[in-house]
């Protein structure tokens, strides 16, 4: 059997709770040794459950021959989880009592787990690594994180370590970097540099008559302050400013030490977690930006070259100080996020042996902000939110294909949204996306001081639990063979997947399911063929199958969850039925008969989809799962393909006219209303991106 971590968890378990008592029993002549094997034998194999129930499995890794994650087992696993990102010292979140801001308890974690979140990213701040000078590192802040780490792990759930930054630096209304090394920068290689935010305009201020372009800002009527620019420009737009953008060339270029410090403090990390198996792997920075694109504007207006002048290079050092003390864990990275082409990385881009255990490769397809000052209409941001989460995976697709079969895509961040019914509606797209290409991703954020954008609400600390509803989804944990496909559907709670079983592994697989939530009157479960397979309910959020099948068969298996087929109704159910349906019929007539006038007065209406399908009644059986397929290397027009597919659709005969537009129904003009409904979406994407380019342009003074 293959050692684990919960076998290394059970056995001081074991020989420290049970043993002793039981030699003390047996010395006194109370229990014979006979009886204390059998009851220390019994102890172990109730570790070993408890442990099992725990679920982490040492060390997730990349298999190359899949392209998926797997456990110490070889079950491919899909992680869902939260962002938890303390900005502000002491950097970790307490985990003793209660705070709507800034806490992490037991209980709190013991929610997450019943929520399905089987994974957090966790800032690993350097500010709280090394605080005041340069390779004196606090060991106190790490302790804490581990603790946090820990606790985590003894639920099951593993941890993303992210050295968070935002905009690097306080100065600049965000976080990241020690300040004694920003203090350093300024001093030694900023007196030419123009005051922060310039070149980002600041709505209400003015420029003084009387200064030159690198100094003194003010407000009318008083003097200018650095809370003002935090507070009323987007923060990612400042991430233009001239010294943020040299702040970062600076880390990338070790002046000062400053990437030299950074690989010490990797290094530091590395040794305190290289042999904790609840660490999923260590996200080398989070959300880097081009550079000195001002000096540099190739980096900022040429794909791809911010990635391999500046990112490879830095990213490779970092890896190789984590390598010189943890050869074991994931390492993370990522791209500029606002970058919605293809970034510049290589094949093998940190540089690793054939070996390794594998990087991954972090994206974050968020849409534009909705509530910042200067954001785009919310007409323009529905559309664009498809666009961009599209565009980001899509090109997440390619750059991982190329980059070889040892590095996978992880959603690290998404969301960030509030909690009416609309917003989370934007969340159901990107989440279907996910489940199709079989991606991980961890919400933004667990709490939020400032927002709605948390679980809980940031100024009142009210769980949003419409919000928790949509993010716990049923999904597969663990899965004991090849994971082909799985999908989910939030409007009926059906989920199905499939898989190819691997006799060799011991492990079940795990279908988590919120039962509370989502199945409130049970639910049923089939895997097809049926042969050799055992279905166990774990818990009320897990469901274990096991497949028993001789070694060498690959015949695959699909799992249906679904909420059990209402039984027949009582006689007042039925009345009431009817009554419904009469009316129901009438209106629906009358809806007929308005849509018929309609077609008579416009006969090509533009194209009408809705948001989310309606639910069945009933309970049909479900279409044949589509298996993802690999990018190809032509990387044709997207809204071209939609068009094209529209076209074949039609000369098959199977197109979904319904969803298409009401005039689909229609045989004789069905065609060409949708091949019009294709290219009105494509103008009408090409529009808005347009229109959010010139709104991103005007935001940066042009």
């Amino acid at each position: 059997r293959e050692r684990s971590a919960k076998d290394v968890r059970a056995r001081p378990l074991c020989t420290s709770v049970c043993f002793p008592p039981l030699l003390a029993l047996a010395a006194l002549g109370r229990l014979s040794h006979m009886a204390a094997i059998v009851v220390f034998l019994c102890c172990i194999a109730l570790a070993l459950a408890l442990a099992h129930a725990n679920d982490i499995a040492s060390n997730i890794r990349i298999d190359p021959r899949t392209r998926s994650l797997v456990d110490a087992y070889g079950r491919v696993r899909i992680f869902h989880g939260l962002n938890v990102v303390i900005k502000k010292t002491p950097w970790v979140p307490r985990t003793d009592t209660f705070h709507k801001h800034d806490s992490l308890t037991a209980e709190e974690m013991d929610q997450l787990r019943d929520w399905g979140f089987n994974m957090v990213r966790l800032n690993l701040a350097w500010p709280g690594v090394e605080p005041y000078e340069q390779g004196k590192y606090n060991m106190t802040y790490l302790e804490r994180e581990r603790q946090v780490v820990d606790m985590l792990a003894d639920r099951g759930i593993y941890t993303l370590l992210d050295a968070h930054q935002d905009l690097l630096s306080p100065n600049y209304c965000g976080h990241g970097m020690p300040q004694f090394y920003v203090d350093r920068i300024e001093t030694e290689h900023f007196d030419h540099v123009p005051h922060f935010p310039i070149p980002v305009p600041i709505p209400g201020a003015e420029q003084n008559e009387n200064a030159n372009d690198t100094t003194d800002l003010t407000l009318p009527g008083h003097a200018f302050e650095l809370a003002h620019t935090c507070k009323n420009v987007f923060f990612f737009m400042l991430y233009f400013s001239a010294r943020v953008s040299k702040l970062f060339q600076a880390l990338y270029d070790d002046k000062g030490g400053l990437l030299e410090g950074f690989e010490g403090v990797w290094r530091e990390a590395a040794a305190a977690f290289k042999d904790v198996p609840s660490v999923l792997g260590f996200e080398l920075i989070n959300e880097p930006w081009y550079g000195d694109y001002i000096s540099k504007p190739d980096l900022l207006m040429l794909p791809g070259r911010s990635e391999r002048q500046n990112l490879v290079p830095f990213y490779r050092r970092l890896a190789k100080a984590i390598r010189e003390r943890d050869p074991d864990h994931l390492l993370f990275f990522g791209k500029v996020p606002v970058n919605l082409v293809d970034g510049g990385f290589p094949k093998n881009p940190l540089h690793l042996p054939s070996d390794d255990p594998g990087s991954v490769y972090s994206i974050h397809p968020y849409c534009a902000p909705t509530d910042s000052p200067g954001a785009m209409p919310a007409s323009v941001q529905r559309g664009f939110c498809k666009l961009t989460e599209e565009m980001h995976l899509k090109s997440a697709e390619r750059d991982v294909h190329r980059m070889g079969d040892n590095v996978l895509p992880f959603i690290t961040e998404f969301g960030a949204v509030g909690s009416s019914d609309e917003a989370l509606m934007s969340l159901h797209p990107l989440l279907s996306s996910a489940d199709h290409h079989m991606l991980s991703w961890a919400y933004w954020n667990y709490k939020n001081p400032w927002s709605e954008e948390g679980i809980y609400e940031g100024h009142n600390g009210t769980l949003q639990l419409n919000k928790v509803k949509c993010l716990s989804r049923t999904y597969p944990q663990a899965v004991a063979g090849q994971l082909l496909a799985f999908r989910y559907d939030p409007s009926t709670a059906a989920f199905d997947m499939v898989f190819v079983p691997n006799a060799s592994i011991s492990a079940p697989t795990i279908i988590f399911v919120n039962e509370a939530f989502h199945y409130p009157s049970g639910y049923t479960v089939d895997v097809t063929p049926s042969d050799g397979v055992t279905i166990e309910r774990e818990d009320a959020h897990h469901v274990l199958i096991r497949v028993e099948r001789a070694e060498g068969m690959s015949e695959q298996q699909r799992p249906v969850l679904r909420r059990p087929t209402p039984g027949p109704p009582s006689a007042s159910e039925q009345a009431v039925r009817e009554v419904i349906e009469e009316a129901a019929g009438s209106q629906q007539q009358q809806q007929q008969q308005q849509q018929k006038q309609q077609r008579q007065k416009q006969p090509r209406p533009g194209p009408s989809r809705p948001l989310s399908p309606s639910p069945s009644p009933s309970q049909p059986a479900l279409p044949p799962l589509p298996l993802p397929t690999q990018p190809q290397a032509d990387n044709k027009d997207s809204d071209q393909m939609d068009i094209e597919r529209a076209s074949d659709a039609e000369a098959d005969g199977d197109g979904d006219s319904e969803e298409q537009s009401p005039l689909a129904k229609s045989e004789e003009d069905g065609r060409e209303v949708r091949r019009e409904e294709a290219l009105a979406e494509r103008d009408r994407r090409r529009d808005e991106y347009g229109r959010y380019m010139g709104w991103l342009a005007s935001c940066i003074g042009g």
